[in-house]
């Protein structure tokens, strides 16, 4: 049985509370920890929780500690909220995923969301200050990803996450999509398990809540509409020479760096049980 996607949602108006997903027990509420940037690079917080690592294929301990590691693979903005994300590593597989967020231009950043065990999310998307959608997948220990989706209707208070397909027997990875309003959009899945045309194009109506197959090929389709050609506001920059990533800001013709981050996260010499007792979640 394909288990759920665990999302905590943090409502960021007020910063301090978590709102528990239907079926899960009410939580203490607890401040999100933030990282400021002064200067230094930042440093994600190691988590080293014993249901993420054994997922990921990883045993960790005094003798065998695990390097984990933050690779950062999109960006992207709702108004003035700027998201940076990507997915927390070690050399045998995927963690987690991770995404950041700062309402004050770079300089300070929460984690919305708890996260994802096996995920990595790579694709960022917005039609407005409201509505955006994140792409990516979830990571099996046998390298089986399943697809998925996270959206928001109310620019990031809140997101929703929902698997591409109900079926539990099929595997895939998001290759692209866009959306040309609140309801419309494309997506295009490469089948990692197909026998035959291993691309497949979706619609939505939904806002992505639902998707209906639109075709099958041997080759990569493109999106059936040419997405909104705006102007970047943001970006990420890997700087190879100090093995760092940098968020930076456009001023005018050029870009202004307001953070960085040190792609080490650290090592784990032990594992952490995060719940004393296995959660049954339901999620809308």
């Amino acid at each position: 049985m394909r288990a759920p996607l665990r999302l905590m949602v943090l409502w960021l108006c007020v910063g301090t509370l978590s709102v528990p997903l239907a079926g899960q027990p009410e939580a203490e509420p607890e401040t999100a920890p933030r990282l400021v940037f002064e200067g230094e690079p930042l440093v994600l917080p190691l988590e080293c929780w014993e249901e993420d690592l054994l997922r990921a294929g990883l045993v960790c301990n005094d003798v065998t500690p695990c390097s984990l590691v933050m690779e950062l693979v999109a960006i992207g903005n709702l108004g003035d909220r700027v998201y940076v994300m990507g997915n927390v590593h070690a050399s045998a597989g995927t963690v987690s995923s991770v995404l950041l967020a700062s309402d004050d231009r770079g300089r300070t950043w929460t984690e919305p969301l708890d996260r994802i065990p096996g995920g990595s999310l790579e694709i960022f998307r917005a039609v407005d200050e409201k509505h955006g959608w994140i792409g990516g997948q979830q990571w099996e220990a046998d390298t089986s990803p399943d697809p998925f989706m996270l959206s928001t209707r109310n620019g990031g208070e809140r997101w929703t996450d929902r698997y591409i397909w109900d079926e539990e027997d099929r595997t895939g990875i998001v290759l692209e999509f866009d959306f040309e309003n609140p309801r419309h959009g494309f997506l295009i899945i490469e089948r990692t398990d197909a026998e035959g045309d291993p691309f497949e194009l979706y619609e939505t109506r939904t806002g992505g809540s639902s998707w209906n197959i639109r075709g099958f090929s041997s080759e990569e389709p493109e999106i059936p509409f040419d997405p909104d050609a705006g102007e970047d506001r943001w970006r990420l920059r890997e700087d190879l020479s100090s093995g760092t990533y940098w968020v930076e800001e456009r001023e005018g013709n050029n870009w202004k760096p307001v953070s960085s981050f040190v792609p080490k996260v650290g090592a784990c010499n032990n594992m952490e049980r995060k719940y004393e007792t296995p959660r049954a979640l339901t999620l809308d």
